[in-house]
């Protein structure tokens, strides 16, 4: 298992953490995507497992104490004034079941992978990821997320076929400060984009951190 890793940028203000799903990269479309739109910032980057078959092996409360290193690499090793967490898939998941307080300025998630049937997240977070027949047995209610005051933004993709948009609807009803895009003709993996919808994409992450 990898540990988070920090990549510093001289004179940056703002400072991202970047967890992508259970197998993506934060080095791949649209994670780059969406890092490139914010400019000049550090980054920290959890690729931290090499697919399913080593996810199996941890338990939620694995992954959220890796996210605590995550965290603990920005608070501990570079200044800056505001920090974005960015999730795709399985790991916007973690940033919506975590019970700590990562005290972001705003959260940008791509087609959330997460139950909104209510919360079970105490039981995931000692037990095997691979007692879960599907990623949205893992499950979160507006009570468990009641206390997320970070400024929100979902985007999904209205042709996804692993996690229906719907999904995201729920999500953003939930939360007290969330705003839903819905990106059309796009799937899960919002691949096959052309120039023109990576830069609408681009286009409302842009105004979304003004």
């Amino acid at each position: 298992m990898e540990r988070p890793k920090l990549e510093k940028c001289e004179g940056a203000s703002r400072a991202l953490l970047v967890v992508p799903g259970i197998t993506s990269s934060t080095d791949e479309k649209p994670l780059k995507n969406v890092i490139e739109a914010f400019g000049k910032c550090h980054v920290v980057r959890m690729d931290c497992w090499d697919g399913a078959k080593e996810l199996d092996q941890l338990t939620l409360g694995d992954l959220h104490d890796l996210l605590d290193q995550a965290d603990n690499l920005l608070e501990d090793k570079v200044d800056f004034d505001e920090k974005i967490l960015l999730g795709k898939s399985f790991g916007a998941q973690l940033f919506l079941s975590y019970s700590g307080s990562l005290e972001a300025d705003q959260m940008i998630l791509l087609a959330p992978a997460v139950g909104t049937d209510g919360e079970n997240i105490e039981k995931w977070e000692n037990t095997e990821l691979s007692e879960a027949s599907r990623v949205t047995d893992i499950s979160i209610s507006e009570d468990s997320v009641d206390s997320l005051t970070t400024d929100t933004l979902i985007f999904h993709g209205a042709e996804d076929e692993i996690i229906p948009m719907e999904n995201s609807e729920k999500i953003s009803e939930m939360m007290l400060r969330c705003d839903l895009c819905i990106i059309e003709e796009a799937d899960h993996s919002f691949s096959g984009f052309d120039e023109e919808l990576i830069e609408e994409l681009e286009q409302k992450i842009n105004q979304f951190k003004k």
